[in-house]
Protein backbone atom coordinates (compact mmCIF):
# COMPACT_ATOMS: atom_id res chain seq x y z
CA UNK A 1 0.00 0.00 0.00
CA UNK A 2 1.40 3.38 -0.93
CA UNK A 3 0.10 5.24 2.13
CA UNK A 4 2.27 3.25 4.57
CA UNK A 5 -0.71 3.00 6.94
CA UNK A 6 -1.18 -0.17 8.96
CA UNK A 7 -4.09 -1.86 10.69
CA UNK A 8 -3.64 -3.77 13.93
CA UNK A 9 -6.71 -5.40 15.42
CA UNK A 10 -8.19 -8.74 16.37
CA UNK A 11 -9.47 -10.70 13.39
CA UNK A 12 -13.19 -10.39 14.36
CA UNK A 13 -12.86 -6.57 14.19
CA UNK A 14 -11.11 -6.60 10.81
CA UNK A 15 -14.32 -5.73 8.96
CA UNK A 16 -14.50 -2.44 10.88
CA UNK A 17 -11.44 -1.25 8.93
CA UNK A 18 -12.76 -1.80 5.40
CA UNK A 19 -11.62 1.68 4.36
CA UNK A 20 -8.03 0.53 4.65
CA UNK A 21 -8.59 -1.84 1.72
CA UNK A 22 -10.36 0.60 -0.61
CA UNK A 23 -7.17 1.27 -2.63
CA UNK A 24 -7.12 -2.43 -3.56
CA UNK A 25 -10.43 -1.83 -5.32
CA UNK A 26 -9.11 1.30 -7.05
CA UNK A 27 -10.87 3.67 -4.65
CA UNK A 28 -8.81 6.43 -3.11
CA UNK A 29 -9.67 8.63 -0.17
CA UNK A 30 -8.67 12.20 0.49
CA UNK A 31 -7.87 12.97 4.12
CA UNK A 32 -8.39 16.72 3.66
CA UNK A 33 -12.00 16.07 2.69
CA UNK A 34 -12.65 13.76 5.63
CA UNK A 35 -11.25 16.30 8.06
CA UNK A 36 -13.00 19.33 6.57
CA UNK A 37 -15.29 20.92 9.19
CA UNK A 38 -17.90 21.70 6.53
CA UNK A 39 -18.03 18.05 5.46
CA UNK A 40 -18.34 16.93 9.07
CA UNK A 41 -21.31 19.29 9.60
CA UNK A 42 -22.90 18.15 6.33
CA UNK A 43 -22.54 14.52 7.34
CA UNK A 44 -24.10 15.23 10.73
CA UNK A 45 -27.05 16.96 9.05
CA UNK A 46 -27.55 14.08 6.64
CA UNK A 47 -27.50 11.71 9.60
CA UNK A 48 -30.20 13.79 11.32
CA UNK A 49 -32.27 13.66 8.13
CA UNK A 50 -31.78 9.90 7.91
CA UNK A 51 -32.89 9.39 11.52
CA UNK A 52 -35.90 11.66 11.03
CA UNK A 53 -36.94 9.89 7.82
CA UNK A 54 -36.78 6.54 9.61
CA UNK A 55 -38.77 7.92 12.53
CA UNK A 56 -41.62 8.91 10.18
CA UNK A 57 -41.19 5.89 7.88
CA UNK A 58 -40.08 2.90 9.99
CA UNK A 59 -40.59 0.46 7.11
CA UNK A 60 -37.68 2.15 5.27
CA UNK A 61 -35.34 0.53 7.81
CA UNK A 62 -36.28 -2.96 6.70
CA UNK A 63 -33.98 -5.05 4.55
CA UNK A 64 -36.46 -4.85 1.66
CA UNK A 65 -36.50 -1.03 1.63
CA UNK A 66 -32.85 -0.31 2.55
CA UNK A 67 -31.85 0.00 -1.12
CA UNK A 68 -34.65 2.53 -1.71
CA UNK A 69 -33.53 4.60 1.27
CA UNK A 70 -29.89 4.56 0.14
CA UNK A 71 -30.92 5.51 -3.39
CA UNK A 72 -33.03 8.40 -2.10
CA UNK A 73 -30.18 9.74 0.07
CA UNK A 74 -27.73 9.42 -2.84
CA UNK A 75 -30.07 11.50 -4.99
CA UNK A 76 -30.32 14.14 -2.28
CA UNK A 77 -26.53 14.30 -1.98
CA UNK A 78 -26.27 14.68 -5.75
CA UNK A 79 -28.79 17.53 -5.73
CA UNK A 80 -26.87 19.38 -3.02
CA UNK A 81 -23.63 18.82 -4.95
CA UNK A 82 -25.21 19.92 -8.23
CA UNK A 83 -26.47 23.11 -6.66
CA UNK A 84 -23.10 23.88 -5.04
CA UNK A 85 -21.22 23.35 -8.30
CA UNK A 86 -23.65 25.33 -10.47
CA UNK A 87 -25.10 22.39 -12.42
CA UNK A 88 -28.59 23.62 -11.53
CA UNK A 89 -29.32 26.99 -13.06
CA UNK A 90 -30.54 29.81 -10.88
CA UNK A 91 -29.78 30.84 -7.34
CA UNK A 92 -30.15 27.83 -4.99
CA UNK A 93 -33.24 26.34 -6.69
CA UNK A 94 -33.02 22.99 -4.88
CA UNK A 95 -32.60 24.33 -1.36
CA UNK A 96 -35.19 27.05 -1.97
CA UNK A 97 -37.71 24.43 -3.09
CA UNK A 98 -37.03 22.30 -0.02
CA UNK A 99 -37.40 25.32 2.27
CA UNK A 100 -40.76 26.25 0.69
CA UNK A 101 -42.09 22.70 1.00
CA UNK A 102 -44.00 21.82 4.15
CA UNK A 103 -44.03 18.06 4.55
CA UNK A 104 -45.35 17.90 8.10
Amino acid sequence: MSSSETVACDYPQFNEHFGFFLPLAGISTVKQTRENAFDIRATARLNKLYVELLRHNPDWATEERRHDMNHFLARLIFCFFAEDTGIFSGNNPFVDTIQRTRLC
